[in-house]
């Protein structure tokens, strides 16, 4: 039987710490003040982070949660699939 793996999500700012695991970005951009050092990643996803259009959609609505959600998970399943077959 396989280990079960908890997946914590945690703000790039918040300090590293070993009861992390391994800790993956999915951001398109890489955050400022932030050093790769500092950042501790084991893994930068770009990919499987939200489209640009789809980012500004949602800053321009924050409240509209529910329908960002929706529309990522729609417009996502391929690239989602294909980050998880490199995470495994």
């Amino acid at each position: 039987m396989a280990a079960v793996r908890r997946i914590q999500v945690k703000r790039i700012y918040e300090k590293p710490r070993s009861a992390d695991g391994t800790r993956v970005l999915v951001d398109r951009l890489w955050p400022r003040g932030v050093s790769k050092n500092q950042a501790a990643v084991h893994a930068w996803l770009r990919d499987l982070a939200p489209s640009d259009g789809l980012r500004q959609w949602f800053h321009a609505r924050p409240e509209a949660w529910a329908g960002f959600r929706k529309r990522y998970i729609f417009y996502s399943p391929l690239k989602i699939s294909g980050v998880i077959m490199r995470l495994c």
